[in-house]
């Protein structure tokens, strides 16, 4: 398998040399990926049964459902530090 980086991304990779282990943090990504990918798969098909049991959702229970998941979201807020670009490495 190969894997294709954007010259920048290549670049930055390489000034990092033997700090990162870019193996590691590709299987750790790809994983991480594969995995909600699952858990896509397995709602999708949980909200089949449930509706070939119920019948579909109605705009309302949707409406209504995305209110309650707003008004219960937990935020955190968001430190603005004024910065657009990253700290270069100390």
């Amino acid at each position: 398998m190969q894997v294709y980086l954007p010259e920048d991304l290549y670049r930055q990779v390489k000034e990092e040399g033997d700090r990162i282990n870019v193996s590691a943090i590709l299987q750790e990504a790809l994983g991480e990926h594969l995995a909600q990918i699952r858990r896509r798969k397995a709602l999708a098909e949980a909200v089949a049964w449930y509706e070939s049991e119920h019948g579909a959702f109605t705009e309302e229970e949707l409406e209504a459902q995305a209110a309650a998941d707003k008004a219960n979201a937990i935020t955190t807020p968001v430190k603005k530090t004024g910065r657009t670009r990253p700290r270069p490495a100390a």
